[in-house]
């Protein structure tokens, strides 16, 4: 999944303790489900971003979703968030501050649909459409540039408010099917 896209080596960093940084630059908080064990895929592509944030001076501190409490965000100048399981219910906690967070917020992997629990997809002008497991889509468009997808599943997501969202990057394939892949709501990715 997001393997595809970060070309980097894992950290060596444990799960909840901070990756080795400079005392300055913006504090970023990745999330992702399942153990803090070297086995999960969450932790792994967790493990990832913190890699490829590591080269932009950033401050970063990993955790599972289990360990985040409500406002926890309000310590962090962005956050990411990574759900690997396709069958995985996301801590309320994460999911009322989703609706609210104020900075950068990035969701990648699955459970898209659990946002509007609480309304951060609505508040976005987005909409929650299915999850398209081995969908027939297996390409990316991003400034149109072609890459591989990798994943075949893909949660599918529409905008209904184009004064507040847009689509970056295209998912694509064999059929005619087009669905937005990446998309961008203010600080809301």
């Amino acid at each position: 999944m997001i393997r595809t896209f970060l070309l980097a080596a894992a950290l060596a960093a444990g799960a909840s303790t901070p990756a080795p940084q400079l005392a300055n630059g913006p504090s970023v908080l990745i999330l992702y489900d399942g153990p803090e064990r070297e086995s999960n895929p969450a932790r792994i592509d967790a493990l990832y971003v913190a890699n490829l944030l590591g080269h932009f001076t950033t401050r970063r501190t990993l955790r599972t979703l289990e360990q985040y409490h409500e406002g926890d965000w309000k310590d962090y100048d962005a956050v990411f968030n990574i759900v690997y399981r396709k069958h995985y219910r996301v801590p309320d906690a994460l999911l009322r501050d989703a609706a609210r967070i104020d900075r950068p917020f990035c969701w990648l992997g699955n459970q898209h649909g659990q946002l509007d629990r609480y309304g951060a997809l609505r508040r976005h002008g987005l909409a929650y459409v299915r999850f398209f497991e081995n969908a027939p889509l297996d390409h990316v468009v991003y400034k149109g540039r072609t890459l591989d997808k990798g994943d075949p599943d893909t949660n599918i997501v529409r905008i209904v408010d184009a004064s507040q969202a847009r689509v970056l990057a295209w998912a694509v394939g064999r059929t005619p099917l087009k669905v937005p892949y990446i998309v961008q709501s203010g600080r809301f990715w």
